[in-house]
């Protein structure tokens, strides 16, 4: 089904994480915003090396072992400052990574931001918007010191890009690359600039995003490499430092809109391949993995585990802006075996399957039925055997473009908007370990009433549960990750994986951090336990419980009223004349 309305908190709870440990120290001296002359001479520049840090020379010894000299520094994170940075949550291929200062003796502070990635890569925003105000018109470059570290303390080469969004649509700029590549060069100092006649705008959330799309470690399975960000310096044009005001500001990043509106609601969303990560090609080109099916050379990608009920998701984006990109249709995949079709798009081999774009065109869906079609169409078979038959599967648009990902699910139901909500304030910050409960007892518990009274719960009522899975536990974040325990006579799961009745799993938000069912369902699961009409369940269930497959917490659980669906509008036009109008109470005002 088609979202219609989707409160969406993207990486939120991540975000809320990675920022607690990055809170304003206590500090004897004051920054003050000032632009400082870029240095002339070697005098000036050995002097700035060493001058305005609490290390003097020792911090120049620092610098000068790893074969990296820094001058001039706006950012040493010495006041134990990082709020204005958090993973990208605009970006499809953000993962939720932990963001902290911690101590790193390489930096003339002997402070830097570490970035612990929960489970890919990592793409590390800083609100130079909030840090500069005004002034971030005038940032043109940055410099910072990037240092690498793998689980297993042995050398593995990474690298990425350094991005701008800039203007007042945020457009993706590319300011440069960064790379360490040779052990005897971690870390290495990184400089990145705004090409010519581009520049950052005031009162827009313009910022810029250290990311990674190379990580040897994680290919060779050896886990997750961690950075260190150390020593950022910004400069205007002229080559002049420019010092923020005040560091102890926090990411703001401005309200967006549905990230998933025109698409369809995916549950038990897994990647398809990690082959596809990051791919990227020119506009008209195309690129992607080979199958197991293909004879001369066999690739990872397994398409007998695809269900022509499936839903395949393609995460990209164009970067500088591309001019196709971003509207029209902009994504589609290409099929090849003995033959090559386009599926989806404007040249799509059956016209009948183009896909479905969101709304910011960074995510577009297909069918795994509608590529069967649109090789049936191109091949005047039924393609019946196509699984067997695609050697290639690739990813193509018609501009400059970078995928992230391609994940597959099966179709969901959104979340449910909730009115009128009322909190069993019981449940506030209760936990346990995976597989464990922990709940409340209800009012008609015999031996031990409680306070959840369950005859406020009426059949069509929405019950949400506001839960976390504290760092970053396995099996919480995907999957069926949160259910209810009905404890009386009985003890019934309802919802998840585990659920009494097969038809009541519950429904999930894309962060894995809400679940929600009906009061009907609850009646539902007990009644499949019990072989009876379980009609009275309200008076005979003693306790109401939580539980997950990890560890657990839930912040609050609420029920409330299912609110009106809106209509879905396309091809929206204006009645310019009503902008602007106004009427005081029960006054009409119109055309």
């Amino acid at each position: 089904m088609k979202i219609k309305r989707f409160l969406a908190v993207v990486m939120t709870a991540a975000m809320a994480v990675s920022m607690t440990a990055c809170g304003a120290k206590e500090s004897d001296s004051t920054t003050k915003a000032t632009t400082k002359a870029a240095s002339t001479d070697k005098q000036d520049k050995t002097e700035a090396t060493t001058a305005g840090t609490d290390a003097g020379q020792e911090a120049t010894t620092k610098q000068a072992s790893t074969g990296i000299e820094v001058s001039e520094v706006s950012l040493d994170f010495s006041d134990g400052n990082c709020a204005f940075m958090a993973p990208d949550a605009a970006n499809a291929g953000a993962d939720a990574s932990t963001i902290s200062v911690v101590d790193y003796e390489p930096a003339t502070s002997g402070k830097a931001v570490s970035i612990v990635p929960a489970s890919g890569f990592q793409y590390t925003a800083i609100d130079i918007a909030s840090l500069f105000g005004e002034d971030v018109t005038k940032v043109h470059k940055i410099s910072f010191t990037i240092g690498t570290q793998s689980p297993d303390d042995k050398f593995y080469a990474t690298s990425g890009k350094v991005l701008a969004y800039v203007g007042e649509g945020r457009k993706e700029t590319s300011m440069g690359a960064w790379s360490v590549y040779l052990d005897k060069k971690n870390p290495a100092r990184i400089t990145a600039e705004l090409p010519a006649g581009t520049e950052f705008v005031a009162d827009n959330f313009n910022y810029i995003v250290v990311s990674t799309d190379s990580d040897v470690a994680k290919t060779n399975g050896a886990g997750l490499t961690s950075y260190f960000i150390a020593d950022v310096t910004f400069y205007d044009a002229d080559g002049n430092v420019m010092v923020p005001a005040d560091t102890s500001v926090a990411y703001a990043a401005p309200e967006t809109g549905d990230p998933w509106e025109g698409l369809t609601y995916i549950v038990g969303e897994k990647e398809l391949d990690e082959g596809f990560q990051n791919i990227s090609g020119g506009g008209w080109a195309q690129n992607g993995i080979n199958t197991t099916k293909n004879e001369d050379n066999p690739g990872t990608l397994d398409l007998s585990t695809l269900a022509d009920d499936d839903i395949i998701t393609v995460y990209y984006s164009c970067p500088d802006g591309a001019a196709n990109c971003g509207s029209g249709n902009d994504m589609w995949l290409v099929a090849v075996g003995d033959y090559w079709v386009r599926c989806g798009g404007d040249q799509t081999a059956d016209a009948s399957v183009t896909g479905d774009y969101n709304a910011d065109h960074n995510k577009w869906q297909i069918k795994v039925s509608d590529i069967q079609k649109c090789i049936a169409t191109a091949t005047g078979t039924d393609a019946a055997d196509w699984r067997d038959t695609v050697a290639v599967l690739q990813c193509e648009a018609p501009a400059d473009w970078t995928v992230q990902k391609v994940t597959v699910g099966k179709e969901g139901h959104a979340p449910y908007v909730v009115t009128d909500e009322v909190e069993f304030e019981d449940f506030a910050g209760i936990s346990a370990g995976g597989w464990a409960q922990n709940g409340v007892n209800t009012t008609s518990n015999k031996d031990n009433p409680g306070t959840i009274d369950l005859s406020l719960i009426g059949d069509d009522d929405i019950v949400t549960v506001y839960y976390s899975c504290p760092d970053g536990a396995a099996n919480c974040g995907s999957g069926n990750d949160m259910w209810l325990v009905a404890v009386g006579d009985y003890w019934v799961r309802c919802g998840g994986d585990q659920t009494a009745d097969a038809s009541v799993t519950g429904v999930y938000n894309a962060d894995h951090s809400t679940f929600q069912i009906k009061g009907s369902e609850i009646q539902k699961c007990i009644a499949t336990a019990t072989g009876t009409d379980a009609a009275d369940w309200r008076d005979t269930m003693a306790v109401l419980q939580c539980e997950g497959p990890a560890d657990w917490t839930v912040y609050k659980v609420t029920v409330g009223k299912e609110a009106p669906s809106l209509y879905k509008v396309e091809n929206e036009t204006e009645i310019e004349d009503f902008a602007g109008i106004s009427g005081s109470g029960w006054a009409q005002n119109g055309i």
